[in-house]
């Protein structure tokens, strides 16, 4: 369990939403889960993109997506 129950009625729903999802994720197809864990990394290197781009608002585009190439290794999923 990822997040620490402040009670034992808050721990049951979190354990009983920890079933559901493991059971949605049982019945994906193996193809499915790989467009979720793609679109999940897409998203990581768009939050990381626009964080980049807050934190430095002179850099241009060509040096927030090299740094945030090199933040995931130069993969370009």
């Amino acid at each position: 369990m990822c997040i620490k129950p402040v009670d034992e009625f808050q721990a049951a729903h979190l354990r009983k939403g920890e079933q559901m999802q493991q059971e949605i994720f049982r019945k994906m197809t193996p193809g499915r889960k790989l467009e979720i864990a793609f679109a999940l990394y897409r998203d990581a290197r768009g939050l990381k993109a626009a964080w980049l781009r807050q934190c430095n608002p002179d850099w241009t585009e060509e040096q927030v997506e090299a740094k945030v190439s090199e933040y995931f290794g130069y993969s370009d999923i």
